[in-house]
């Protein structure tokens, strides 16, 4: 990851932050206790942590971000909106963003 972003000249690494994942569940009744136990394993934070150590010295700063809304926003102006279908256009009119949803 750190050598595609250099290649590409790319400043800052983006990474959504899933540690508040399982938090609550059983509260809510929506998590099993196996899918509780499959988050709780999860390598992330070795990988982040990997990130950070080999993309400092490249320049490659590495971000957390909550991705909550994360698909309903534009990332170019930040308006937000529920987008329909595969293809994310942007409703604001000075901005006119369009690109595919993945």
């Amino acid at each position: 990851m750190i050598d595609f972003a250099v290649e590409r000249q790319a400043g800052t690494l983006v990474i959504g932050d899933v540690s508040n994942i399982a938090r609550n569940k059983r509260k809510t009744k929506k998590g099993s206790r196996r899918s509780n136990q499959e988050n709780a394993g999860s390598p992330l934070g070795r990988l982040v942590d990997s990130l950070i150590y080999k993309g400092s010295p490249e320049g490659v700063e590495v971000v957390k971000i909550n991705e909550a809304y994360t698909s309903q926003t534009c990332p170019k102006c930040g308006y937000r909106h529920k987008p329909g279908g595969r293809v994310c256009q942007c409703r604001n009119k000075e901005c006119g963003f369009i690109a595919p949803r993945d």
